[in-house]
């Protein structure tokens, strides 16, 4: 049961702390969940180490996803206000911005986090073209899976 409990610590701070996804756990907790069924037919440990050994492997799953969906919500709902930022910024100046700093603090108090974790946390942004065009991104799914606001189409799209 002890090494249940440190592969689900390992797991939610790999995936959670680190990532905010939940690749190696997708990865790993099926595995997990099949050793676990495995050794609980072999051992034979009383029900409630064996439906322990069971549920740890789903339940770290689920945390781990559930904060993963937690973290693209926010990290979404914090590009759109950038988003409306830089068009103001647009509508205001005739051009875009050259680096999201220079929405503060007419357009933005702060540029927000793009997700809270320890290796994806900022928005990558740029100024193209003399201010004619911008491109805001962020990782929605690292190490890939790029979400991309293109200024010019006014449109997200998924790159990656």
């Amino acid at each position: 049961m002890r090494r249940s409990l440190i592969w689900a610590g390992v797991l939610l701070v790999i995936d959670a702390g680190i990532f905010a996804s939940f690749i190696f756990s997708a990865l790993i907790c099926p595995l997990w969940l099949l050793a676990s069924a495995v050794a609980s037919l072999r051992r034979r440990p009383g029900w409630r180490v064996a439906l322990a050994r069971l549920i740890a492997p789903a339940l770290t799953l689920m945390l781990v996803a559930v904060n993963a969906s937690v973290q693209t919500s926010m990290a979404q709902a914090n590009a759109d206000r950038i988003v409306q930022a830089i068009e103001r910024f647009h509508q205001s100046r005739g051009t875009y911005p050259a680096r999201l700093t220079d929405l503060i603090p007419a357009y933005l108090d702060a540029v927000p986090p793009a997700k809270y974790s320890l290796t994806v946390e900022s928005f990558t942004y740029r100024g193209l073209d003399s201010g004619r065009e911008c491109m805001l991104s962020w990782v929605a799914v690292p190490p890939f899976g790029r979400r991309v606001y293109t200024c010019q189409s006014k449109k997200w799209s998924t790159l990656d």
